[in-house]
Formats: C-alpha cells, sequence, structure tokens
C-alpha cells in the first residue's frame, strides 16, 4: 500500500442530534491512528474515546472511512477528524534475516503519515501567526508573545479568534 493523499484532517462537521457518521478521506492503518475530537457549542473541546464514544471504518483503505458516533452529535456540536499516529518505530529488521518489502512499505507509510501531521499543526500555527501578526503589530510585537511566554498580550491569542484543535 501506499498514502496516495497529503489529506491528514477531516471536518469540521457539524452536529444535528441525527447524523452518527462522518467521512475521513485519509488512510490509517489502525483505528487508534484517529484523533476525534468534538468542539460544543460553548468552545469546549473534547478528545472522544475509540469504542466508547465512537468506531471506525475503513482502516487501511486508501481513501478512507468513517468516524461512527455511539450517538449522534448534536445541534451546535462541531466534530474534527485528524490523523495522529505514535512517535514510534516498531518495525526490527536483524542482519542476514528475511526482508519483507510490505513490512518495509509500512514503516515508510507510517513515516509519511507522521509527516503529514507535523506538515498539518506547522500549517495551522503559520495561520495562526500570519492573522495575528497585524493584530500584535501596533503593540510591540514579539514571537514569544504568541506562545505563552508573555502572559501580558495572552489575549491578543483568544481575540476574536475560534480555537483551532490540532
Amino acid at each position: 500500500m501506499t498514502v496516495s493523499t497529503e489529506i491528514s484532517e477531516s471536518g469540521p462537521y457539524y452536529g444535528n442530534g441525527v447524523t452518527t457518521a462522518f467521512d475521513y478521506d485519509f488512510m490509517v492503518l489502525e483505528a487508534s491512528h484517529l484523533r476525534v475530537v468534538l468542539v460544543n457549542s460553548y468552545g469546549d473541546e473534547i478528545e472522544k474515546s475509540l469504542n466508547s464514544d465512537y468506531s471506525v471504518t475503513g482502516v487501511k483503505a486508501n481513501d478512507g472511512g468513517q468516524v461512527v458516533f455511539n450517538s449522534a452529535p448534536v445541534d451546535g456540536d462541531v466534530v474534527y477528524i485528524y490523523l495522529s499516529l505514535p512517535f514510534n518505530q516498531k518495525i526490527a529488521l536483524e542482519n542476514n534475516g528475511e526482508f519483507f518489502a510490505k513490512t518495509v512499505e509500512e514503516g515508510l507509510d507510517r513515516a509519511t503519515m507522521r509527516d503529514q501531521e507535523l506538515a498539518r499543526k506547522l500549517k495551522y500555527q503559520g495561520d495562526l501567526l500570519f492573522t495575528l501578526k497585524g493584530l500584535v503589530d501596533a503593540i510591540d510585537y514579539k514571537p514569544e508573545d504568541l506562545i505563552g511566554f508573555a502572559p501580558v498580550r495572552a489575549f491578543v491569542a483568544s481575540a476574536g479568534q475560534t480555537s483551532l484543535p490540532i
């Protein structure tokens, strides 16, 4: 198998109290490689739990599958689905041992998916920096102001902005 898309997130999907299945359009190697976040009408981000809150279809399918909630998100809830792999490497190849291309390819797929996850996170941080730069230029902007080292200006990061569950 190969990783045939650069997509590593799906959503936002808006709850209506009826719909329980939400598509994701990227490959996952295990159901646990999805991070499902529900943002309620108060703006609280709630990370949902595999099996107790939702199930997953389409594991190892190139075109993705669905996250199926046990109970439908209500009106006002927003659902985000993200690729989220552990940062480990489980493949052990022995000198002069058997070499299975499928094993190596899965390792490369995992590495590519982690790269996509990191690229998504960096993209959102860059977008947030670009959006806020205009707001903070007038108040002696410093990059550390945006990442929490300057509590006096911490309000700038949330003023008029919704949080990005990355």
